[in-house]
């Protein structure tokens, strides 16, 4: 709006100074661009284009708080409105530019719109599909842990089989073995009558 302040201001100034006495000061119905619509024609067209440019800029916007709200619907309806309630004492040309404009900027929202929505719904559909694959590496996971638990489980248990057997042998395997230390031990000695006694 800020931007196109001066093209307004100078079109404004430029159509009520202009003498369009040649050919060209006609548009459609208009007879001349210097003087207002006299068929009320022109400001239903620039408010209603007002009307569609602001209802879809605010539908493309993220939802606001309740003030916000309120100063969006008076927006929304007052602006064209009161543009409309001008244009009927301004020249046919600057409604025309201003209708023009109006409607143009309708087209480019409606392609910005297009193009964000087709933008968030590929990263909505990336977003979803990292998560159902980290989804799947956290099951991939758990499940060898499962698995792991599952064989040092059965290892644990077949050692204990095994291991009370071996541990057995082992142990008689100890004994012996500290028998013969003992009587090698003893071998060679002096026989001593009081260890018999």
């Amino acid at each position: 709006m800020l931007i196109q302040m001066p093209i307004l201001f100078a079109l404004f100034s430029a159509l009520r100074n202009f003498d369009y006495s040649g050919d060209g000061a006609s548009f459609f119905w208009l007879k001349n661009l210097t003087e207002p619509d006299s068929t009320l024609a022109m400001p239903i067209i620039v408010g209603f284009s007002s009307y569609l440019q602001s209802k879809l800029s605010m539908a493309s916007q993220p939802p606001a708080s309740d003030q916000a709200k309120t100063m969006n619907t008076v927006m929304l309806y007052g602006m064209p409105v009161m543009m409309a309630w001008m244009t009927r004492t301004f020249a046919s040309g600057l409604a025309i530019y201003w209708s023009v404009f109006n409607i143009l900027g309708f087209l480019m929202q409606m392609m910005i719109n297009a193009m964000v929505n087709r933008s968030n719904e590929s990263l909505k559909a990336a977003i979803e599909a990292d998560e159902k694959r980290e989804l799947e590496e956290k099951a991939e996971k758990e499940e060898r842990r499962k698995q792991q638990k599952e064989k040092e489980k059965t290892r644990a248990a077949e050692k204990k089989k095994s291991g009370g057997g071996k541990l057995a042998v082992k142990r008689g395997t100890q004994l012996n073995q500290a028998r013969k230390r003992k009587e090698s031990d003893n071998r060679g000695k002096a026989l001593d009558f009081d260890d018999y006694s």
